[in-house]
């Protein structure tokens, strides 16, 4: 099997359920409790698709990562000894964004009220 064959194979299923979920994410973003409130001048419902593509986006990376690493050594054919702080950096990146999308997300749907400390006078 072509190496590039083996960083897909036996794939096919994740890429049905992203289909499934991002399709149920579809189906409920229309809904008025997604679409009530906004933050930071943006509507609830894009808060919520970019905390869904960032983490779409996250998964891909550790997917294509890890798999390439596996079978093409690719991380440490690019970068050398330093790929997986390269790989670590980045993966946290996506994480802090993660977290940052989706506070503001649930901040913009008003489901989540900010501390006494946090309030703007």
């Amino acid at each position: 099997m072509r190496l590039t064959g083996l960083i897909f194979e036996k794939q096919w299923l994740h890429a049905l359920l992203l289909a499934v979920l991002i399709a149920a994410l579809l189906a409920v973003s229309d809904a008025d409790s997604i679409r009530a409130g906004s933050f930071g001048g943006l509507s609830s419902t894009v808060w919520l698709w970019l905390a869904a593509a960032t983490a779409i986006a996250h998964q891909v990376f550790v997917w294509f990562c890890w798999r390439a690493q596996l079978h093409l050594s690719l991380l440490t054919k690019v970068f050398g000894h330093d790929g997986f702080t390269v790989y670590a950096v980045i993966f946290a990146m996506f994480g802090v964004l993660r977290v940052i999308f989706e506070l503001s997300r649930w901040r913009g749907s008003g489901s989540v009220q900010p501390a006494a400390f946090m309030e703007c006078t």
